[in-house]
């Protein structure tokens, strides 16, 4: 009887370790409230939303970098601030054409999947996915929305990502392709009708440049 006590409580005891180290996993992220805007590009002169900048946010400490997600003619998912690359409209150009031009730091426009790949090396800073309407229709937007959160779900980066969007069909495009899906709605963009939908945060924003 002592036995089968000592060995519940070393059970015990043991179950309230796993459950803090996992608690201790999930909670690893900074927590600063400093969002690196395209990554930390702006000191060291690296190029807005390239993987350089995303080291450096990491090397900062940031608690999260965001970036931002465009879909190519044939439907790659790239990063990059702006509709264009260097006069190339992403969204009526293939991912091959692209690749055609190079990045001030030599780095090629990268994909989502090899964004995502390199954030996933550190578990500190987190990594906020903004995917950007489509300037084409409201399916693209949607499909975007559907596209990132798979590739999300493909690479296992659930924990590492959060979700900011200023497309509302495309955020409810997301939401539906996974009810844990976190995702934001900034302000500028909230409207009364939509303020009350559960399936999505507002997202208030200050900025400060460094």
């Amino acid at each position: 009887m002592v036995f089968t006590a000592m060995r519940n409580m070393l059970f015990l005891i043991l179950s309230m370790v796993f459950i803090l180290s996992s608690c201790a996993a999930q909670s690893s992220f900074h927590v600063n409230k400093v969002i690196a805007h395209r990554g930390a590009w702006k000191a060291q002169g690296l190029p807005q939303n390239s993987l350089a900048s995303l080291r450096e946010a990491i090397r900062l400490g940031c608690e999260g970098s965001e970036f931002d997600v465009w879909m190519t003619a044939d439907d790659i998912l790239v990063v990059n601030h702006d509709h264009d690359l260097q006069g190339l409209d992403i969204e009526i150009s293939t991912y091959e054409e692209l690749l055609a031009k190079t990045l001030p730091n030599g780095e090629k426009i990268p994909t989502l999947k090899e964004y995502l790949a390199e954030g996933m090396k550190q578990q500190g800073t987190k990594l906020i996915l903004e995917f950007k309407p489509s300037r084409i229709s409201v399916e693209r937007s949607e499909k975007v929305g559907e596209m990132a959160v798979k590739t999300v779900q493909e690479l296992g980066a659930e924990k590492w990502v959060d979700y900011i969007t200023f497309s509302y069909e495309g955020g409810k495009k997301s939401h539906r392709n996974r009810s844990q899906c976190q995702c934001g709605l900034p302000e500028r963009r909230q409207i009364p009708c939509r303020a009350q939908d559960r399936r999505f945060f507002l997202v208030l924003i200050t900025i400060s440049e460094f």
